[in-house]
This record gives C-alpha cells, sequence and structure tokens, in this order.
C-alpha cells in the first residue's frame, strides 16, 4: 500500500536517471565535516546549541538525499546488487550521526587497542563505561571548556568515526563483536590472510548462486516444491554471508597493507556458526554487528524516555522492536527504490521480533519446567541440537519470501560477472540433467 502511495512522485524504474557521481561521496563528505566541527567545538560555550543546528542542517540534507534516490539508478553496467545495497548508506549515515552529536557526554572518545575484557555492552558503556585497559591514545578525549581540538586531531577523530561501524577501539565498541585471533600479525601477513579469505568466500559465494539457479531451473521437477524452496533460501542466505564477509575481507587487507589502519582494527566480521542455536543469538553474536549501534541505540533512547530502567522486559523488548523496525524501513526502501515494493522485506524484518519473542517465551517456560541444576549433560546436548532445529526451521519459513524477492529483482547472482557465470551454469546442469531424465523416461 504505501509503494502505491509513494510510486506516482517517482519515475518508473526503468526512467530512472544515472545516479550522479557526488551522490554517495557529498553524502559522506557531509557527515564527516559535521562530525569535524562537533569535535573541534564540543567544549564551546555554545555547544550544545551548534550540535543542535549541525544536526539540523545534515539532517535535512541527509533525508533529502534519501528521498531523491529513488530517482536514480546506478549507472549503466552497474549490477542490480550494487544499485540495492546503496540505497540505506544515507539513512544509517543519518541516524549514526543525529547519534553521536547527540549524545551525552560529549564526543565520543577513541582509546586504542583493548588488552583484556571483552566487548561492551553498548547500553552498559553508556551508563558505567566500559573498564577495559587499552593501548594507544586518547584521541577525541573530555578536554576542558574553551580546549578546542586541534584541526588535524579532528580531522582524524572524524575520518576515524565514520570508518568504525561497530565501535572497534572506541569507548562505544558493540556487543558481539568477535574474538580476533589475527590481531598481532604484522601487515603483510594479515592482508595476504584476509585476502585468501576474499577469494574463498567469492569462490563459496558463486557456489551458492549456482545452487539457487540449479533451484530455479528445477521447477517442476520431481523434487518436491518445499526442498527447492529450502535450498534456495539457504542458498540465499549463504549467499549474503560471503558477500558481506568477502567485502568485509578485501576492505581489511587493503586498508591495511596501504597502511590506514592496524590488524588489530579488523576482527572478524561475523561470529563463530555453532552459537546460532536461537534465532536471538543469530542475529546478536552469529551475523554482523555493523549497524548495532545504528539500529540499537534509538531503542536505548526511546526505553529511557518511557521511563523503563535498563535491564528491564520492557526496555529490552522496546529496544529489540526498535531495531527491527529501522532495519525494516531501510530494507523497505531500498526495495521501493529500485522497484517499487517492499512487502517481501516487511514479511521478513517483522516477523524476526516476533519470532525472537515467542522463543524468549518458550526459553522461560523450559527454565521455569526444568531449572539448570537439573539438567545433565545428554539433556543439554538435546536442548542444543533442538535449538538449532528451531532456528534453521524459523529461517527457512521466514527468510523464503525476501530470497525469493532477491532472485527476482536480480539482487542475488548480479554481483559481478563470476555471479552472472554461477546462475547460468546453474540454470544450464538443470535443463541437462532434465533433458537427460526425459531421453531416460522415453526409453
Amino acid at each position: 500500500m504505501l509503494s502505491e502511495l509513494l510510486a506516482p512522485y517517482y519515475p518508473a524504474v526503468e526512467d530512472r536517471a544515472p545516479l550522479p557521481a557526488l551522490y554517495l561521496p557529498g553524502a559522506f563528505a557531509a557527515v564527516g565535516l559535521g562530525y569535524y566541527l562537533h569535535h573541534r567545538g564540543a567544549t564551546s560555550r555554545t555547544a550544545r546549541r551548534d550540535a543542535g543546528v549541525r544536526a539540523l542542517v545534515v539532517g535535512c540534507l541527509l533525508a533529502r538525499l534519501t528521498l531523491q534516490r529513488p530517482r536514480y539508478a546506478v549507472g549503466a553496467g552497474a549490477s542490480p546488487t550494487a544499485d540495492y545495497t546503496s540505497v540505506g548508506h544515507t539513512i544509517t549515515q543519518l541516524v549514526a550521526f543525529l547519534d553521536f552529536t547527540t549524545a551525552p557526554g560529549g564526543p565520543p572518545r577513541f582509546v586504542g587497542r583493548r588488552r583484556l575484557g571483552g566487548a561492551g555492552d553498548r547500553e552498559g558503556a553508556a551508563e558505567g563505561g566500559r573498564g577495559d585497559a587499552r593501548e594507544g591514545g586518547g584521541e577525541g578525549g573530555r578536554r576542558g571548556a574553551g580546549d578546542r581540538a586541534a584541526p588535524a586531531a579532528s580531522l582524524v577523530w572524524a575520518l576515524r568515526l565514520l570508518a568504525s561501524p561497530r565501535g572497534v577501539g572506541w569507548d562505544w565498541e558493540v556487543k558481539g563483536v568477535p574474538a580476533h585471533a589475527h590481531a598481532g600479525l604484522s601487515r603483510r601477513r594479515f592482508a595476504a590472510r584476509r585476502a585468501a579469505e576474499a577469494l574463498l568466500r567469492l569462490a563459496l559465494n558463486a557456489l551458492a548462486v549456482c545452487c539457487i539457479g540449479l533451484c530455479d531451473a528445477a521447477a517442476g521437477a520431481p523434487l518436491p516444491a518445499p526442498l527447492l524452496d529450502a535450498a534456495r533460501t539457504w542458498c540465499g542466505i549463504a549467499w549474503s554471508f560471503h558477500l558481506i564477509g568477502a567485502t568485509h575481507a578485501a576492505a581489511a587487507a587493503a586498508s591495511v597493507l596501504l597502511g590506514a589502519s592496524e590488524p588489530w582494527e579488523w576482527p572478524p566480521v561475523f561470529g563463530p556458526l555453532g552459537e546460532a542455536w536461537c534465532v536471538r543469538r543469530a542475529w546478536s553474536t552469529t551475523y554482523h554487528q555493523l549497524l548495532r549501534r545504528t539500529f540499537q541505540e534509538p531503542g536505548i533512547r526511546l526505553a529511557r524516555g518511557l521511563g523503563l530502567r535498563k535491564g528491564t522486559l520492557g526496555s529490552r523488548y522496546v529496544q529489540l522492536y526498535v531495531a527491527f523496525l529501522l532495519s525494516l524501513a531501510v530494507h523497505w526502501w531500498q526495495a521501493f527504490a529500485v522497484a517499487r515494493r517492499g512487502g517481501d522485506e516487511l514479511a521478513f524484518f517483522a516477523t524476526q521480533p516476533l519470532v525472537i519473542t515467542v522463543e524468549d517465551g518458550a526459553r522461560w517456560a523450559w527454565g521455569r519446567a526444568v531449572p539448570p541444576g537439573r539438567r545433565g549433560p545428554r539433556l543439554r546436548r538435546l536442548e542444543r541440537a533442538a535449538g538449532y532445529a528451531w532456528t534453521v526451521a524459523a529461517f527457512t519459513l521466514t527468510a523464503r519470501p525476501l530470497m525469493r524477492a532477491w532472485v527476482r529483482l536480480g539482487v542475488v547472482g548480479n554481483a559481478g560477472p563470476e555471479e552472472r557465470l554461477a546462475l547460468r551454469c546453474g540454470r544450464a546442469a538443470a535443463e541437462a540433467l532434465r533433458r537427460r531424465g526425459g531421453r531416460s523416461e522415453a526409453r
């Protein structure tokens, strides 16, 4: 319904103009300049008023760019994947900018490499501090009134903040950042490992796309349709994982090799698959946390505004539902911008907090019925197996419409020439198997 209301205000998908070359660079430059000015003037007498003015100006600019994005398509020859994934940047940058420039306590601090302790909870960091021992300086540290930061220090601070979606090395590092076994490697060894990881993920990505092509072309075959749908869904999930992983690994290799960052600043983008024994942990521990603060902080502030204390059930679920609502809004806008529709994104992201709520209720009831002290090793293994089965079933059912839509829109199978080739190979293999089966029946 919302797509139908907005569509008349935008050109048809095939009539979109090419995306201006300065669209995304201009958005990042505006946010970077806002961060720079925020850091420079954080201790001035008019800091609060100036922060409000900057938030209004930069916010209006990013909102305008966001609303204009459906008028444009990534240039000729670019993949539908690039068109789809480039839509949400201005929204996430807008939310992050408003967060960091209006946060109580002044600008966040870059505190360097963590030596002891795990990643801190965002809400706990905001209210009580992290307490981790750190190596490195304190860029962006608290300054006395009227003590303006040097221009070079503010510029470095702003660029670091723009490039730190998970807050690695900052006093607000998000919860769920995986352990980093390769943090102490030399630059060359680290870059080589990440380049190899990127190539491996691209190969696995192509294999997943090939299987999707095979499932598409096998429709109507003797295989059960639900089985083909489930296979297509999980191949689409694998495609998403490996595309994000390959992009992150390639960026890490290039950044470290060029000296723009250090190995410790690039922990793995995903947590262990073995930790995904429930849907909540699949999202909070295994999946990437690149947008965790962006989507979580508005829920934290809303919970505080409603008077809900930290750690209460109400605060927990306000954060959960607000985070998925924001994620839904971003993905829906991406789908509308490139296809003038977004119902499949709604079906997936709106169901995730509901699934987690049901899951939490079942776990609470099980805990009441069988207290942890009464569970032996065998029962714990059965619990874990049941958790994995539940997680697989939940994502198989809820992600199916989204993956179908992504394949139909060309988002999956068009990230590069290797994906297009893999998709054709999968469909050709299915056709060959079908012809061979037809000949066998004729005999």
